[in-house]
């Protein structure tokens, strides 16, 4: 089941960066001007989804690149376990980040001996030209984190963090 689900993960992140190249390949003659290839900023989609279980020692948040190219936080609750989003940075060189932070509660509020931090996430990226269509080599990378029965006095910050870095010509560099 894992299996399937990082599948899944893989496809519908490469599908999302991939789909306005696969819908600008018809073959409409009218068009005079050429496909622009060169390279002007990424492109980036980050997913993430927690188990709600999760929720019952932790807090998570989500911290990720935004359009700006600075880095943004997105709260996650367990009525609202999904973060999927995509952004287009229009500048190079840049470092696409996500970064996955599960925090433990005040021991006060917890009332199990033993608690799971559970989640997939992922990162795709690809340089874009100025139109914001994918014009090189796309990075994906989806993961889980599988901490689970994790007693109250081992409970720590969890961390999982992902990164794309694009020189000024487009090109993978880590």
């Amino acid at each position: 089941m894992k299996k399937a689900s990082l599948m899944k993960l893989a496809v519908a992140m490469f599908l999302g960066l991939m789909m306005p190249v696969l819908a600008s390949c018809g073959d409409d003659d009218k068009k005079s001007d050429r496909f622009d290839t060169t390279p002007a900023g990424a492109k980036a989609q980050y997913y993430v989804e927690v188990d709600p279980t999760t929720f019952e020692g932790f807090t998570v948040e989500v911290e990720y690149t935004d359009n700006s190219g600075r880095m943004a936080k997105q709260a996650l609750t367990s009525s609202n376990n999904v973060f999927e989003k995509g952004v287009v940075v229009n500048s190079l060189p840049i470092t696409i980040e996500m970064n996955v932070v599960a925090t433990p509660k005040d021991n006060s509020s917890l009332t199990k001996d033993k608690y799971d931090c559970l989640f997939t996430y992922g990162l795709g990226a690809a340089p874009v030209n100025a139109n914001g269509e994918v014009v090189g080599n796309v990075s994906v990378s989806p993961e889980f984190n599988l901490s689970s029965g994790i007693s109250v006095e081992r409970m720590k910050t969890i961390t999982r963090s992902k990164s794309v870095a694009f020189d000024k010509n487009g090109n993978i560099t880590r």
